[in-house]
């Protein structure tokens, strides 16, 4: 009641405050125009904030972006208003207070925008098209660009794989009634349709993805009845765009029937724009893969058509550009004649007041993909075009912090790129060391910290060496004694069947001081499966079943070999360790949210970015001297896998469950994350599965 008493007052009261203000265009910082506007000074009351009016609407703009001109308007305004305002009468009136409007520093006007847009290809009856599908998928974007709601916008073609949006006459035909009856007054409603046209008497149809051409008036859209129905909605604006050629689109002449003649006379307040002439072809460009007319039509509407250079951009403008386009075009391609034309009793209308608006929301929504891409050096460019058009839209992004999660992912990806050269310049360092080592002798003891005392007259870490096929197998000693096997309750990133509990080995083992490479392979089996090559690469994209097929065939050469069992390759990863990982200490990163520098020490996984597989016994070996049991590929055990097995496990020497579907593999891999490569990680998989990041080492009966 007292906005509406206020209202009256104001249209009763000409000689109030600032009555006088007109209309003016005001002005960016940078003296683009942003708006042709009225000022609201009487409920300008915030000192930051500036009201401006328009058409009935009331929009605000923050006052320092404004131009030194435009803000000077202001505070000599402000300053008058409050000159004046001490003589007065005060109507007692409660302020008036409206929500202020999101979405960025500025918004134009946005009265609710609807489409219908058809495409068909593929025709029973009559010739197939090529490029209509394109065609409104075409219109379509450059339709979201000029402020269309994606939701208010119907796409149906024939390569919709949902049965609703399918281009029939009954989906048409229901899309239509239903938009119609959504629309009301002040709203725009937009038509496209992109195919094969008939006539039928005096009725014009569009031809569906259904259409027979025995039975046109049954299996097509009347186009007749579709504007008679557009003219009685309240829609301000009715726009019908027919892509379709008009001469005979059938492949046999049909009694009664022929191309669309006549659709020349709309209902009052609708707008016909048609693609050609009667007994004209509407032509289809192999180059840029559209029909010729819809090719024009979206790029008159992304602004071209504004050949006033007024910075608005009206429908007339749009038929104009795309009319006479289309002309030359065909002319100049197939030395034809193909001449679109408009039908319409309405005036003109602005498509968009802002041409540089729809050219930003683009740049917006590149930065926003090129973000998703993680390319945010492209996305970061990408806004500033963006900002060089629209200045004032740096306050919208710093409030939600948008560009400063871009800033900030930039510098974390210099940052990971400039670790990754580290690790790459230590990598290479480390592969020369390895070079140099190679031709000098191994020592008979490791120089790993003893953790266990010798058992059995051996030292735990003890390194033993067999030759097969003139390829050396380095091992390392795994003294008998007790663990806890599987993680603590506590530990970062673990998994619920991972209880902990005590097993016993009461015989020691020799270990792989290295995962099997592809010089071991290829010297046994004669191949080599793997997807990263390299001699001294870990062998990969092997299975359960060929890692026993490998074993089988070194123990008719003599090496007593078989894959750990899942306790034995945990009690040889930990070498005494308690924590998730073997070099006494804990990952840091659960997800791989981060690098983990705890298991860089010891370990290749995803941190790493190099997205391969590594030379073999590079990174710090464990206290018993073994190499890359966390990371460069996961191992097999010779398990079989069991959840819930751990529950039920037997204390001294367990060998797995009796029978399963899977086997277990252990120790993470090139491409995983921290948490898949801690000691008590278990994984599995059928024992035919191969992939390039799951390899195995061999344990050796003494």
């Amino acid at each position: 009641m007292k906005k509406t008493l206020l209202l009256l007052i104001l249209a009763t009261l000409p000689c109030l405050l600032f009555a006088e203000e007109a209309i003016r265009a005001w002005k960016s910082k940078t003296g683009k125009t942003i708006i042709e506007a009225k000022w609201d000074s009487e409920n300008d009351a915030e000192e930051e904030t500036v009201f401006l009016s328009k058409n009935g609407k009331r929009y605000r703009i923050p006052l320092k972006n404004l131009s030194e001109e435009d803000q000077k308007y202001v505070f000599d305004g402000r300053a008058k208003k409050a000159q004046r305002g001490s003589e007065e009468e005060d109507f007692g009136l409660e302020e008036v207070t409206e929500e202020k409007p999101s979405g960025g520093a500025f918004e134009m006007p946005k009265a609710r925008k609807f489409a219908v847009l058809v495409g068909v290809t593929e025709y029973a009856t009559m010739h197939d098209l090529r490029y209509t599908v394109r065609d409104v998928e075409a219109i379509r974007e450059q339709l979201l660009k000029l402020g269309f709601e994606d939701e208010n916008i119907y796409l149906l073609t024939t390569k919709n794989e949902d049965v609703a949006k399918v281009p029939t006459q009954r989906n048409v035909e229901r899309t239509i009634a239903s938009v119609l009856s959504q629309a009301g007054v002040g709203d725009l409603v937009f038509f496209a349709f992109a195919g094969h046209g008939a006539q039928l008497g005096d009725t014009a149809y569009f031809c569906t993805q259904d259409t027979i051409d025995e039975d046109i008036s049954g299996t097509a859209v009347s186009i007749t009845q579709a504007m008679d129905d557009l003219a009685k909605s309240e829609a301000r604006f009715k726009w019908i765009v027919v892509d379709a050629c008009r001469n005979n689109p059938f492949r046999q002449r049909v009694a009664g029937v022929r191309s669309i003649q006549k659709i020349d006379n709309p209902p009052e307040g609708i707008a016909l724009f048609q693609s050609c002439a009667p007994d004209e072809f509407s032509y289809e460009d192999e180059s840029v893969k559209h029909g010729l007319f819809t090719s024009n039509f979206v790029r008159g509407l992304s602004g071209e058509a504004d050949l006033n250079n007024d910075g608005s951009l009206t429908f007339l403008e749009v038929c104009t550009y795309t009319t006479n386009q289309t002309v030359r075009d065909v002319q100049t391609k197939f030395q034809k004649h193909q001449r679109p034309y408009l039908t319409s009793s309405m005036s003109d209308f602005i498509l968009t007041e802002d041409l540089d608006r729809p050219k930003a929301i683009a740049y917006f929504a590149a930065a926003q993909q090129l973000r998703r891409e993680k390319k945010y050096d492209e996305a970061k460019r990408e806004i500033d075009k963006a900002l060089e058009l629209y200045p004032e839209d740096q306050e919208y992004l710093d409030e939600r912090g948008m560009l400063q999660t871009i800033v900030d992912a930039i510098a974390k990806q210099k940052e990971l790129e400039e670790k990754a050269r580290e690790e790459a310049a230590a990598r290479k360092k480390a592969e020369e060391e390895a070079k140099r080592l190679a031709n000098i002798p191994r020592p008979t003891l490791p120089d790993v910290p003893q953790i266990l005392p010798a058992s059995g007259g051996r030292t735990a870490g003890e390194r033993m060496v067999k030759t097969v096929k003139g390829v050396e197998y380095a091992f390392r000693w795994c003294p008998a004694g007790e663990f806890m096997m599987g993680s603590p309750e506590g530990e970062l990133g673990r998994y619920s069947e991972e209880t902990q509990h005590r097993v016993r080995l009461t015989k020691g083992f020799w270990m792989l001081e290295t995962e099997v490479t592809q010089a071991m392979w290829e010297s046994v089996m004669g191949d080599n499966p793997s997807n990263f090559k390299g001699s001294n690469l870990p062998v990969e994209k092997v299975s359960w079943k060929d890692c026993q097929e490998f074993c089988q065939k070194l123990r008719s050469l003599g090496l007593n070999v078989q894959l750990p069992t899942e306790a034995q390759w945990e009690y040889a990863c930990r070498a005494g360790t308690t924590t998730s990982l073997n070099n006494g200490k804990n990952i840091t990163s659960e997800e791989g949210k981060g690098i983990c520098y705890n298991l860089s020490e010891v370990g290749w996984y995803e941190k790493n970015l190099d997205l391969t597989t590594h030379i073999v016994g590079q990174k710090k070996p464990n206290a018993w001297g073994l190499y890359d049991m966390h990371g460069n590929v996961y191992e097999w055990c010779q398990d079989w896998y069991d959840s819930g097995y751990y529950a039920e496990s037997p204390t001294s020497d367990p060998e797995g469950p009796s029978s399963g579907a899977f086997r277990v593999f252990r120790g993470g891999s090139w491409n995983s994350i921290a948490r898949f490569c801690r000691s008590a990680f278990r994984f599995h998989n059928t024992p035919a599965h191969r992939v390039d990041a799951l390899g195995f080492r061999l344990a050796l009966v003494p």
